[in-house]
């Protein structure tokens, strides 16, 4: 299978507000990858790649594919959380 965009993920230990604000502080995004075959996997990504890609247009209905320890994932980006004032990916 062909992805459109590819990225390089990193797993989460932990989820919450404060581990989001600090990974964004590092320049990253937390993601959330969920499928019928495996459980949810908290994820972390690059905010500069991912936000290069979304402002191209059409992300929302590209596939995307998440390679993360040897793995591919993928997946279709389902909801993209835009923070209020300068939009930028959270």
């Amino acid at each position: 299978m062909k992805a459109v965009y590819t990225f390089e993920a990193t797993k989460r230990s932990e989820t919450g507000r404060g581990e989001a604000r600090a990974l964004r502080r590092e320049g990253q995004v937390p993601v959330i990858l969920y499928s019928k075959r495996v459980q949810p996997i908290s994820l972390a990504i690059q905010s500069n790649a991912l936000t290069r890609e979304y402002k191209k247009g059409g992300f929302r209905s590209k596939l995307i594919e998440l390679k993360l320890e040897g793995k591919s994932f993928f997946a279709l980006a389902r909801d993209i959380q835009l923070h209020p004032v300068n939009d930028t990916i959270e």
